[in-house]
Order: C-alpha cells, then structure tokens, then sequence
C-alpha cells in the first residue's frame, strides 16, 4: 500500500470517509479478482475435460 500525503482544504471528516469510500473500492477489487481467478481455473478444467473427451457438449442448436 502506498501512502501518499497531499495538502488539503478538505477537513478531517471528508477526508476520512473518502479514505473510507477508497479502501472499500480496493476491498472489492480484490474479491472480484479472486472470483475471476475461481472461473479461470473452472475454465481451464472444463476445456481439460472437453478436449480430453470427458466431457461432450450437446449438439442441439435448434433454438439458436
């Protein structure tokens, strides 16, 4: 994490809920990352399985 201290005219409470508003945004980056991790790794299974043989897809279209 990196601090940086910038002169403000902003008060102490403002200051502080935007900290807040920033370190919630980081928060959620981090789980969306996590959970683009999680479907990488289902992805990189289900075309293992899918090229291996494994698994078959359906060839019914008909709806498309």
């Amino acid at each position: 994490m990196v601090i940086v201290l910038i002169k403000s005219s902003l008060d102490l409470k403002t200051q502080t809920h935007i900290t807040q508003i920033f370190s919630d945004m980081d928060l959620e980056i981090e789980a969306l990352e996590k959970k683009l991790d999680k479907y990488k790794l289902l992805k990189t299974g289900i075309m293992q399985e899918l090229l291996t043989g494994k698994k078959r897809l359906n060839h019914d279209f008909k709806g498309l």
